[in-house]
């Protein structure tokens, strides 16, 4: 199993922290004058406990199977898992008890008919909560934007626009919320220092499972 350093991004940072990316290789965070040879010293002597991870992504890989859009696919919504059923009795896509019905009829287009189903109810939720938030905490944003992003769950730009992508309606609404907040403080702090951490603690105390709970499911938002 070789190990692949996919990027090295420097930056005002005293540690160095290692990601493991859904493809297997390593994206290294560090400080910005740390000669390379001490990163890749530290990636050597970290090797065992890297294989571990790789390991562990490799058999998350084979349980997230990609959508055959069949009836029994299992499909993910607000956190909660629901069985694909393509049915002649229905002319649009609707849940009723962990079930989601698909129209027979469109069959052949179930893979677009989805993603704009997801994409519909990420344009209803996703504001209302950005909303929630901007009057809990006084952060005002500017706009918001709904994207297709498979690896960026949102972000923000200097001028307070928030794009989210609507994979995240998959996620169970806390960890939503998370991302919602983590955006917002955003405005405040363009960085990911103490102040910004600080403050994302201040408005959700549990962040910290919410940010673990997308490092260890991010193959789930990404089936589609």
């Amino acid at each position: 199993m070789q190990i692949e350093i996919k990027k090295i991004i420097r930056s005002n940072r005293k540690t160095i922290a290692i990601e493991i990316a859904t493809d297997s290789s390593l994206i290294i965070r560090a400080p910005k004058r740390l000669p390379l040879k001490i990163i890749k010293d530290l990636v050597q002597n970290k090797e065992k406990w890297i294989k571990e991870k790789l390991q562990e992504i490799e058999l998350k890989q084979k349980h997230y199977q990609p959508l055959q859009f069949k009836t029994g696919d299992e499909l993910w919504y607000l956190g909660e898992k629901y069985i694909f059923l393509i049915t002649d009795s229905c002319e649009n896509i609707f849940l009723h008890g962990y079930k989601l019905f698909f129209p027979q009829d469109q069959q052949e287009r179930a893979a677009e008919l989805l993603k704009q189903w997801y994409k519909e109810q990420s344009k209803k939720l996703l504001p209302a909560r950005a909303e929630y938030y901007s009057q809990l905490t006084g952060i005002k944003f500017n706009s918001i934007k709904i994207t297709g992003a498979r690896k960026r769950w949102g972000s923000c730009s200097s001028r307070g626009n928030l794009n989210f992508t609507w994979r995240l309606i998959m996620a169970p609404l806390r960890v939503i919320d998370y991302v919602v907040v983590h955006e917002l403080v955003h405005i405040e702090f363009m960085n990911h220092s103490r102040q910004f951490w600080a403050r994302v603690g201040e408005i959700m105390p549990d962040y910290k499972e919410q940010k673990q709970w997308l490092r260890e499911n991010q193959l789930l938002l990404e089936l589609m």
